[in-house]
């Protein structure tokens, strides 16, 4: 399919087949006289775009391995000893997971290997330490915003996005502060939105780009776009399964927009599909089948329950509000508001096309790519509600591909000078509020990586030790080997069947009072036959028990 609006957009040169100029391509050379408003020149947008990018950058690098303070619990753990294990030869396994209930020590499957590999080369190039821990998650929420910049002007020059809305989206992703925060944890949720937001880039383009116009070199281009969006889609599952609420837009602009052979779509499909099993096999091989076992055995026991209303229930009966649960608090609501409009937007739509009247190429492709959202949003709802385990990070890869969806349904709305404003007050006050949540956010106390070495230091080398998940970067980063004391992944029930004592196996112990249930616990069975010391280091205490001379 392709739109009249879209066609428009093309200049001249494009239209006879001649090349066509860097300046003619970015459109900043063709600026109408009449143009009034600040934004609707394209060069001016095009600086907005870069000035958005480097601020973004900036965030991303301010106290780089200092906010928040590292590790943030449980998954900068889960997810790297794997990968610290991989870079020094060790394979796929989490050696500090001893004892593990789910065999984290002979085969590690809680999470998709692709993620873990590119971790494992940081380490491997650059060692082990909290930079080196959080450099694939920053590259990666880097690339992942150029990459929502770079799909938000080519909705403008595609004529698929009005300047003020297109405008307030730039804004609306970059500067969110529950995003930079999140993208600063050593997890895999950036990556799985740049690749989510590649593959939606390839497949637009394919469909509304220079490629869509009819002849032999655009059908290769488009071709190899869809391919490239499919490989995207692939790679995107591959990473993590959460991925599939990100690029179900996708898939569906592919199934219902494409303009290729059903056999070709059906391949497309396919491959999306080969990537992520053909990741697996690689890393796993014959041990496939007890990697999948694994991995279903923690999301039954281990992972939160799926459902929207379990995960604002947990939201509202947090006993201590503070910024971290202010900003996933925030995201959740902002991306229930985004599907929720998309839906509205859909209704009205839906609506207009009853009155009769004979669309146009830009309503038809306003109401098609409406159909593509809607329907998307309807499908995640369900697998958010019934399928997918509560968590923010599920919102957060869902976030900038409906946002862009939102400013592609609602090209085109024409308010009347009240609603204008109204409009325009309430997204301005939005993005004031996301530079205000980034100020609170960045005025935080971090805590120095470095800050628990002297705890390190104090204990011999040859003992065997354990320890609570915040204590875990220290020791790792020191080459000592540790167990960790984690409840629901850890060896509890294993050694509490060997012994009345479970950490009877253990010389030493550290607990931090971050980790409440493990202290409560572990506690009492740690001041057996052992000296407590205890030390004040920031705002946590930590408990350290050395055997009794």
């Amino acid at each position: 399919m392709r739109s009249r609006a879209s066609s428009d957009a093309l200049s001249p040169n494009v239209e006879k087949g001649l090349p066509v100029a860097l300046e003619e391509q970015l459109g900043v050379g063709r600026v109408m006289p009449g143009e009034r408003r600040w934004i609707e020149n394209p060069r001016n947008f095009l600086y907005l775009c870069l000035v958005l990018f480097l601020l973004h950058s900036a965030c991303m690098l301010y106290r780089y391995g200092d906010l928040p303070s590292a590790p943030v619990i449980g998954d900068e753990v889960t997810i790297n000893d794997p990968a610290i294990a991989l870079s020094r030869g060790q394979g796929l396994i989490g050696p500090s997971f001893g004892g593990s209930v789910f065999g984290l020590d002979r085969l590690y499957a809680h999470f998709p290997p692709v993620y873990i590999w590119t971790e494992a080369i940081a380490f491997r190039a650059f060692g082990v330490s909290v930079y080196s821990l959080r450099l694939t998650t920053t590259v990666m929420g880097i690339l992942a915003c150029a990459v929502f910049l770079l799909i938000v002007w080519c909705l403008y020059r595609w004529k698929l996005a009005d300047p003020i809305a297109a405008c307030f989206a730039a804004c609306l992703y970059p500067l969110n502060a529950s995003v930079l925060a999140l993208h600063r944890i050593a997890r895999m949720d950036s990556m799985v939105e740049f690749f989510a937001l590649a593959s939606l880039l390839f497949v637009l383009a394919s469909i509304f780009g220079n490629s869509a116009r009819n002849s032999a070199g655009n059908e290769r281009k488009r071709l190899v776009l869809l391919v490239a969006g499919a490989i995207s889609a692939g790679l995107c599952l591959a990473t993590h399964p959460e991925g599939l609420t990100a690029i179900l837009p996708v898939l569906l602009l592919i199934l219902l927009t494409s303009p290729v052979r059903r056999m070709l779509k059906a391949a497309l499909f396919a491959l999306v599909v080969v990537i992520p099993c053909a990741v697996w096999m690689i890393a796993y091989g014959s041990r496939w089948k007890q990697a999948i076992l694994q991995m279903r055995a923690i999301l039954r026991n281990v992972t939160p329950p799926p459902g929207i209303v379990h995960y604002a229930h947990d939201l509202l009966s947090k006993g201590q509000l503070n910024v971290g649960l202010g900003m996933r608090a925030a995201l959740f609501l902002l991306c229930l508001l985004v599907l929720g409009l998309l839906l509205g937007r859909w209704a009205i739509l839906q609506k207009s096309q009853g009155t009769g009247a004979v669309p146009d190429d830009l309503d038809r492709t306003r109401l098609l790519l409406a159909n593509v959202f809607a329907l998307a949003t309807v499908l995640n709802l369900l697998l958010l509600t019934l399928f997918i385990s509560a968590s923010i990070t599920r919102y957060e890869v869902m976030y900038p591909i409906y946002l862009l969806g939102l400013v592609m349904v609602f090209q085109g709305v024409s308010l009347k000078k009240g609603g204008q404003r109204i409009a325009v007050g309430s997204l301005t006050l939005l993005v004031v509020a996301q530079i205000v949540a980034l100020s609170i956010y960045f005025g935080e106390e971090g805590e120095p990586p470095a800050r628990f070495n002297n705890i390190v230091a104090m204990i011999p080398p040859d003992l065997r030790i354990a320890v609570t998940p915040k204590m875990w970067l220290a020791f790792v980063q020191n080459d000592r080997p540790i167990t960790l004391l984690y409840l629901g992944y850890d060896g509890h029930l294993n050694w509490s069947m060997a012994n009345s004592n479970p950490l009877q196996g253990f010389d030493a112990i550290v607990i931090d009072e971050t980790f409440v249930d493990e202290r409560r616990v572990y506690s009492p069975y740690a001041q057996a036959g052992r000296t407590e010391r205890d030390f004040r280091v920031g705002a946590d205490v930590v408990h350290l028990y050395l055997p009794s001379k």
